[in-house]
């Protein structure tokens, strides 16, 4: 669970499993002047499913805005062991975004 899955820089999204260091994928994206901007001073080794978790900040926030505004898209497992994918591929898709139903975003 520690893979960045896929760097997709023309529409700015990183695909990434929860236990991603924040500071890999700012790595990852430097070149092409990208960085994860939702990124707290722990970068070094807070992982990217505990920002979501916790929906951690840094200034940037006041810019760019917290961790969940960042999120589009959650792949997870409930208890009786269905996989659950919700969210879209691309921002400001048309439909119900199921992401709020899950208390990871604000209105």
């Amino acid at each position: 669970m520690k893979q960045i899955l896929e760097i997709d820089l023309r529409n700015q999204q990183v695909t990434v499993q929860l236990r991603v260091i924040n500071k890999w994928v700012t790595q990852v994206v430097s070149g092409a002047c990208f960085y994860y901007s939702s990124d707290p001073s722990s970068h070094i080794i807070c992982s990217i499913g505990g920002n979501v978790a916790e929906n951690s900040e840094n200034l940037h926030c006041l810019k760019d805005g917290v961790t969940t505004n960042h999120v589009v898209g959650l792949k997870f497992v409930i208890s009786d062991g269905l996989v659950v994918d919700v969210g879209v591929t691309v921002p400001e898709m048309p439909g119900y975004e199921l992401i709020y139903l899950l208390g990871l975003k604000g209105h």
